[in-house]
């Protein structure tokens, strides 16, 4: 049960925002033409995810992804959504930027990134921004960093892939670089999860809106990448997409 209830807390925070006072006026209520504007009715939050824990540190959260603590992992389904020409995502909600990624989910990105805050996965700072620069500096993102495995049951055996290895840059014919997928968590704007709102959730060209950049060389350009359809698995064919997350990291100790 304490599980559960963390989990809510740190949900709400990332949606929650301090609600305006309402005005309030004491005593003769003025003519009606004398009286100002009601502010209009706040928007209801959205509800935290259902967390179901399974067994000693597996958790279902929103029916549709698994959170696996032990094995540091969490699984979602998804769809594949392209296998051929230039992508500027490796995966997008169903009403996101459909026609320029690999795959699409039902998930909520919000959902997802709770899970990941749920693992203690520390979001990136600056992964975004660093990715702009002429010379990009040096972050260390290892606590930050996914593997990214999408896997699916093809004649009778398991095809499993990096996403990684499902894009490649058609300048140099090379996939996206190894462990180039960073956690940077997505944003909010005047109360709005920017995830949510774009359905952006795995880019390859950088998004500061997606919970999760590619932090290879050619990520500041949208023009050069494109599906390795040897990789890919037949369109609208139904996958398993698997987030590795590093251990947590102990804090060092003090002679």
């Amino acid at each position: 049960m304490k599980s559960i209830y963390k989990s809510q807390l740190i949900f709400a925070s990332l949606v929650c925002l301090p609600a305006g006072l309402l005005d309030q006026s004491f005593g003769q209520e003025p003519p009606a033409e004398e009286q100002t504007p009601q502010a209009p009715a706040e928007k209801a939050l959205p509800k935290p995810p259902k967390v179901e824990p399974l067994s000693p540190g597996v958790f279902r959260i929103a029916d549709q992804i698994l959170l696996d603590m032990k094995k540091r992992e969490i699984r979602f389904p998804a769809v594949c959504n392209q296998i051929r020409g230039l992508v500027e995502y490796g995966l997008v909600h169903e009403n996101g930027k459909t026609h320029e990624s690999l795959f699409r989910t039902k998930i909520s990105p919000r959902n997802l990134q709770t899970a990941l805050l749920l693992a203690r996965v520390e979001a990136a700072k600056g992964f975004v921004e660093n990715l702009w620069k002429e010379e990009r500096e040096k972050i260390d993102v290892s606590a930050s960093q996914l593997t990214i495995m999408v896997s699916w049951k093809s004649k009778n055996e398991i095809r499993s892939f990096s996403l990684e290895s499902m894009a490649a840059n058609a300048n140099t014919n090379k996939p996206i670089a190894p462990n180039s997928f960073v956690f940077n968590g997505s944003r909010f704007v005047e109360g709005i999860f920017m995830a949510e709102q774009s359905g952006s959730i795995v880019a390859v060209y950088a998004d500061d809106t997606s919970m999760i950049n590619s932090g290879d060389y050619g990520a500041n350009n949208d023009d050069v990448w494109v599906a390795q359809k040897e990789k890919m698995p037949p369109l609208d064919f139904p996958v398993t997409f698997t987030l590795k997350f590093p251990p947590k990291k102990l804090p060092l100790k003090k002679d």
